[in-house]
């Protein structure tokens, strides 16, 4: 009776907002804000393949005396260097393997090293990329003054872009902000207009402005949904 074995390795990516100090103001000092743009990696598309890696060494190369019989073999797989070709990511390592060898009725281990590449489908222009490899099996053979190495290497990736962010950098406060009393202004938004926005223009209060205009949405301040059918606000 056969039997065979199934590893399933599965790698996933999604989108997350981090929170960072984007904008700041003051509604009761007159303020200036500097920024500074800042590359960001954003993850584009998840790749994976296996191979299977086949060579040889010299018995003294693998550190086995003559005449040992390889009971086991295991390995790990660790990638050095990629670079992304022709719609396709070449990645090329070194695999390391142990051996459980047996001569004579005594045991032993070595270990060897195997370089190893591939290429695997990345379509796309990409800067850089995450990857590793997995030992999924290893088997070895002793044949005269050599011995046979077959391994089978599964390959995970995650090929990413770079992308421009504008963020705060550094803000200055001046003088107090003088308004009169019994004062109000009616505002007509704008298409690319914000709630923050708004109240950064006018100095408001972003609670203020939400309670007396009745805005109980809760979408994010800086986004064209926070004053979606909202015609015109009182400040």
């Amino acid at each position: 009776m056969d039997a065979s074995g199934v590893i399933i390795e599965v790698q996933a990516a999604h989108s997350e907002d981090v929170e960072y100090v984007k904008d700041v103001y003051s509604i009761s000092r007159k303020s200036e804000n500097e920024y500074k743009k800042v590359t960001v990696p954003h993850a584009a598309v998840c790749f994976g393949g296996n191979f299977t890696l086949s060579d040889s060494l010299t018995l003294d190369e693998a550190g086995l005396a003559p005449g040992a019989h390889v009971i086991d073999a295991s390995g790990t797989a660790m990638v050095e260097e990629y670079h992304f070709e022709g719609g396709k990511c070449a990645i090329s390592g070194k695999a390391k393997f142990a051996f459980l060898t047996e001569k004579d009725g005594e045991y032993g281990i070595s270990e060897a090293e195997l370089p190893f590449s591939y290429r695997t489908s990345a379509s796309g222009d990409f800067s850089r990329a995450i990857c590793e490899c997995v030992i999924i099996s290893a088997r070895a053979r002793a044949d005269g003054e050599r011995i046979g190495i077959d391994a089978e290497i599964g390959v995970m990736g995650m090929a990413m872009t770079d992308g421009d962010e504008k963020m705060l950098s550094g803000a200055a406060f001046g003088d107090e902000i003088s308004v009169p009393r019994g004062e109000f202004v009616v505002c007509y938004p704008s298409n690319d207009d914000t709630l923050w926005s708004v109240a950064k223009r006018y100095g408001a209060s972003l609670d203020a402005l939400r309670e007396s205009n009745r805005i109980t949405d809760g979408s994010a301040p800086d986004s064209l949904e926070s004053l979606e059918n909202v015609p015109f606000l009182v400040i």
